[in-house]
C-alpha cells in the first residue's frame, strides 16, 4: 500500500486528536455489480463492504465523492418516432416517488432549486418545475440539440446544496404551493414563448383585453391573474389575447389555468385557445359580440359553451367540435399543437386526442377568456414549446446515483462512494471506499481525493 497514504492517515488522526486502537483497518477499492433485495442507504454501505472486502484489485484509483451532491439521478430519454425532435426541445420529465425512491423524491421536493440538469457534452440545462403533488413532479428541461429519430440522449439531475437558479426554476404555480418568491420563475430560458402571469399589477406587454370587455374584470396576485366572472352587461366578456399572431406551426401551446366548473346554464362560456377575439364574428367573438367558438376555420381551442355538461370541454380545431374532455376545477395545463396536417391536444402534459387536420393559418393570435361562469378563471402562465415528432413525448427511463456517504455505526463499519439504484429493488454498480475500523473511531473523510496505488 502506497506509504504516502499511511502517512496521511496517521496525521489525519493526530490532527482529530483522536486515539485510535485500532485491529483492523482495510482500504478497499472495487468496481463491482452487486444484486440487492434492499437498496436503503444504511444496508446498501453493510452490503457493500461485506462484498467489496473479496474483492482487492491493485492499480486502483480511489476517489471519494463530493458530500455536495447526495443524489444523481441518470434519465434516459428515448425517441421511438422516425423523425428527430425539433432543436432545441423542450421535454418533460416525470419522476415518481415509486421510481426514484420516497428519500430521492421528497429530498428534491425540500428545495427543487438545488437540482441541477445537464448533459454530457452540452453541460447545464435549464430546467423548470411545473407542478408537483405527493408523489409526482413534472419537469421540462430544454434539450438544446434535441433527440434524433429513434435515439436518446443521457442526462443527469444532480442534487446538490446550492440554490441553482437561472439553470432551475419553478413554475409560478409550483411557486405558490412551495411558498418560494414567484422571482424563480426561468420559463424564457426554457421555452420558445413564455410569459408568467405572477406577480403582476398590469396586463403585460403584448397581450390585452379581448372584444367587449373591460380591464376592470382583470385581477393580480402574488401567483396568478384572475379572470372575473362578468357582474353587468354593460361588458359581455372578460379575458384576455396576445396582440401579435404567432406562427403556432409545429410548437406546443400550453396554458396553465386553474379553469371553474359551470353549472351548465346560462351564457357560461370559457375558453383557452388561439384565434382572433378583437371584433365580432371572429373565432371566439360571435355576431352579437359574445364569446363562442369556431366561428371560422382559423382557430384551435379548448372551450366550454352553456350548452353542454358541467366538467366538460370540448375540443375545437377551425369550425369542427372534434372531441371532449373532463377536466376539474384545479391548476391544470391545458395544451395543444399542430404539424402541417394533425392537430392534438393535452392535458397535463398526457396527449387525450390527435385530429387528421389543422386550422385554416398557423399564424394565431393565443386567448384565454369566459363569460359568465360565476367563478374566476386563474391563469398562472402561458408557454410554448416545441411540438414532439408525431405529437409523442419521447419516453423517460431514470435511475439513482447515491453519491453521499452511507454510514451504518455498527460493528464501526463506515462507507462512502457511489452507486447506481434502479427502482426499490434492483441492480447496484457501485465504486466505493472502505473504512473499517473495529473497536475504533470512525472517521469521515470528504473532499478530498485519495490516490492509492501499488507499484
Amino acid at each position: 500500500m502506497n506509504k504516502l497514504f499511511l502517512v496521511f492517515m496517521c496525521q489525519l488522526i493526530r490532527l482529530t486528536g483522536i486515539i485510535l486502537i485500532a485491529q483492523l483497518m482495510i482500504v478497499i477499492l472495487s468496481l463491482s455489480h452487486i444484486s440487492l433485495t434492499t437498496v436503503s442507504g444504511e444496508e446498501m454501505a453493510l452490503h457493500s463492504a461485506l462484498d467489496l472486502s473479496r474483492n482487492i484489485q491493485s492499480n486502483a484509483e480511489v476517489q471519494i465523492p463530493d458530500p455536495s451532491s447526495d443524489y444523481i439521478i441518470q434519465l434516459q430519454v428515448t425517441n421511438y418516432q422516425p423523425i428527430s425532435t425539433p432543436s432545441p426541445f423542450q421535454q418533460v420529465i416525470v419522476l415518481t416517488q415509486s421510481e426514484i425512491g420516497s428519500q430521492v423524491f421528497n429530498s428534491i421536493l425540500s428545495d427543487p432549486l438545488n437540482v441541477l440538469f445537464y448533459e454530457q457534452g452540452v453541460g447545464n440545462l435549464y430546467a423548470w418545475l411545473e407542478s408537483f403533488n405527493s408523489t409526482t413532479m413534472i419537469w421540462w428541461v430544454k434539450l438544446p440539440n434535441g433527440i434524433p429519430a429513434g435515439g436518446s440522449v443521457t442526462i443527469s439531475a444532480e442534487i446538490t446544496t446550492q440554490n441553482n437558479f437561472p439553470f432551475t426554476g419553478v413554475s409560478p404555480l409550483a411557486a405558490e404551493d412551495l411558498a418560494l418568491s414567484p422571482g424563480y420563475d426561468n420559463g424564457g430560458n426554457v421555452f420558445n414563448y413564455y410569459q408568467s402571469f405572477a406577480n403582476l399589477n398590469a396586463v403585460p406587454p403584448g397581450w390585452g383585453p379581448i372584444y367587449n370587455s373591460s380591464l376592470s374584470t382583470i385581477t393580480f396576485s402574488r401567483y396568478y391573474t384572475g379572470i372575473e366572472p362578468i357582474t353587468s352587461y354593460t361588458f359581455r366578456n372578460s379575458g384576455l389575447i396576445s396582440l401579435n399572431s404567432l406562427n403556432l406551426e409545429n410548437q406546443m401551446v400550453n396554458m396553465l389555468a386553474q379553469v371553474p366548473v359551470t353549472n351548465g346554464t346560462g351564457f357560461a362560456i370559457m375558453i383557452l385557445g388561439a384565434g382572433e377575439a378583437n371584433n365580432a364574428n371572429t373565432y371566439a367573438i360571435g355576431p352579437g359580440g359574445g364569446l363562442l367558438t369556431g366561428l371560422n376555420s382559423d382557430g384551435m381551442a379548448f372551450s366550454y359553451c352553456d350548452f353542454g355538461e358541467p366538467g366538460i370541454m370540448y375540443l375545437h380545431v377551425g369550425y369542427n367540435e372534434v372531441g371532449n374532455v373532463t377536466y376539474k376545477n384545479e391548476p391544470t395545463t391545458y395544451s395543444f399543437g399542430f404539424s402541417s396536417q394533425h392537430s392534438y391536444f393535452y392535458l397535463n402534459n398526457t396527449l387525450i386526442f390527435s385530429y387528421n387536420g389543422v386550422p385554416g393559418t398557423f399564424q394565431l393570435p393565443l386567448v384565454i377568456a369566459q363569460q359568465d361562469d360565476g367563478e374566476n378563471l386563474n391563469l398562472y402562465s402561458v408557454f410554448i414549446s416545441a411540438l414532439p415528432p408525431n405529437g409523442i413525448m419521447p419516453s423517460v427511463s431514470s435511475s439513482v446515483v447515491i453519491t453521499t456517504t452511507l454510514s451504518n455505526q455498527t460493528n464501526g463499519i463506515s462507507s462512502t462512494g457511489s452507486g447506481v439504484v434502479s427502482g426499490s429493488h434492483g441492480t447496484v454498480s457501485s465504486n466505493y471506499v472502505i473504512l473499517v475500523l473495529v473497536n475504533s473511531a470512525i472517521i469521515a473523510i470528504n473532499l478530498i481525493i485519495i490516490v492509492v496505488r501499488r507499484r
